[in-house]
């Protein structure tokens, strides 16, 4: 049998619009949980502005509301994404949330984090969730059952 790309993926896209040059979460809401994926694949795609992008990060939690978070991955770099269109990538395992299994008490949730040289830039953020834990079939708009 073959499964469909949406049997395979979750997608999770968020907007970034900061209105500061710190580093800041993309979202407080926006904090993926990876209990039953393997994988993720962030994209960071400038939507507005044509400033450098100085950080781009990767930190995960326990906790869902993003307490006590750390660095998993980081990519920095005055050259991207720097203009509309232009786009960076970074990716997660399993294995890279602190070590431990992601469906006990370690870090289980994760949270793009960027700084900006300009408060007006923007970005969209694109969570891509691969390799899931447990197969789906059926999945629907509000359900999905876990496969025998």
């Amino acid at each position: 049998m073959s499964l469909k790309l949406s049997e395979e993926v979750k997608i999770v896209v968020a907007d970034h619009d900061p209105n500061a040059t710190t580093s800041a979460n993309v979202s407080s809401t926006t904090w993926v949980d990876m209990s039953e994926y393997h994988r993720c694949m962030v994209l960071l795609i400038k939507s507005v502005g044509s400033d450098n992008t100085q950080i781009f990060r990767i930190d995960g939690s326990a906790a869902l509301a993003g307490t006590s978070a750390a660095t998993l991955k980081t990519r920095t770099g005055s050259t991207d994404p720097d203009a509309t269109g232009d786009w960076a990538m970074l990716e997660v395992t399993s294995d890279d949330l602190a070590g431990q299994d992601s469906t006990t008490s370690g870090v289980r949730y994760i949270s793009a984090v960027v700084k900006t040289a300009a408060a007006t830039d923007e970005w969209q953020v694109v969570y891509i969730l691969s390799s899931p834990r447990y197969g789906k079939t059926a999945l629907t708009a509000g359900a999905g059952a876990a496969a025998t």
